[in-house]
């Protein structure tokens, strides 16, 4: 092969390395985001499920209305 058909070769290979650079820096980035949604999901659960699992031991099962609150 030739110098300069080396040269085109391997100029074709770093613009994919560059892609697959740019690309696997926007998949760390969703990657981020992810797990920053899962901690805030996970956050509000724990938050919440001790009064939701209050309601949810308390509700009649014969009945499809939730009981009402007394003053």
């Amino acid at each position: 092969m030739s110098d300069l058909l080396i040269l085109k070769k391997l100029d074709i290979i770093l613009k994919k390395l560059e892609d697959i650079e740019k690309r696997l820096g926007e998949c760390e980035n969703s990657c981020n985001n992810m797990d920053n949604h899962i901690n805030f999901v996970s956050s509000v659960y724990n938050i919440v499920k001790s009064p939701m699992q209050y309601v949810i031991n308390n509700i009649s099962y014969n009945s499809k209305e939730l009981p009402q609150i007394k003053n």
